[in-house]
């Protein structure tokens, strides 16, 4: 009966299909979910659970049919976190992976083919400057500590991240850096993230990037 908005949507090795989005029919912007066996969808799941305002939630499946699910909460008007929950026989609690005291925001995710999660959020520190991209993943010990992989003068936002068969991750994202709205890749190389550079054509207003990569070769999209 509220506000449903913000879908993102996966399918698991097994076929079925997982659905994520921002809803307040509970009285609260939560993170809802729902799967579909392909006979039914299940009832919706609220799996952030806070009183504070869930957004902009992303969904991977791995290569054991779990689902990884992150999203940005706002925990007080200067303050988001990026929250992140796994789904194997049942929901984990939320866990904050980017818990900072600025505002971390829009996530995307991925799964490697050892079932461990990557994500990317852009991140405006305290006191408020430029926003910047910040990648963090999960290993057998745990969250990494999340880098810093934009490093630009310039307002960096909305990332997406993709994984070649090496299980390198490879970020696009908008940025002003450069006195107009552009599209920057960096890639990880197994000892440290390149520097940014332009793929959009300037002086042409970039943005709402997507990338995938099938092998070693990627494909990004951007609007003009």
């Amino acid at each position: 009966t509220g506000i449903s908005v913000f879908p993102d949507i996966v399918s698991d090795i097994f076929g079925n299909i997982h659905l994520v989005w921002v809803d307040n029919t509970l009285g609260n912007f939560e993170i809802l979910y729902s799967q579909w066996d392909g006979t039914n969808w299940s009832e919706p799941l609220n799996i952030s659970n806070t009183l504070s305002i869930s957004n902009h939630p992303t969904i991977t499946s791995d290569i054991f049919g779990r689902i990884h699910v992150a999203w940005d909460e706002q925990i007080t008007p200067q303050n988001s976190e990026i929250f992140y929950s796994l789904r194997d026989d049942t929901w984990s609690p939320p866990t904050n992976i980017s818990n900072t005291p600025g505002y971390s925001s829009n996530p995307d995710i991925i799964s490697d083919n050892l079932g461990y999660p990557h994500i990317v959020w852009n991140d405006q520190p305290i006191p408020p400057t430029n926003r910047e991209i910040f990648y963090s993943k999960r290993n057998e010990n745990g969250w990494i500590s999340p880098v810093n992989i934009s490093k630009n003068w310039g307002d960096s936002s909305y990332p997406v991240i993709a994984l070649d068969s090496f299980q390198y991750p490879h970020v696009v994202w908008r940025d002003e850096s450069f006195g107009n709205l552009e599209i920057l890749y960096g890639t990880w190389n197994g000892t440290y993230w390149s520097t940014p550079i332009t793929i959009s054509k300037p002086p042409e207003y970039s943005g709402a990037p997507d990338i995938v990569a099938v092998g070693n070769d990627l494909h990004v999209i951007w609007g003009v």
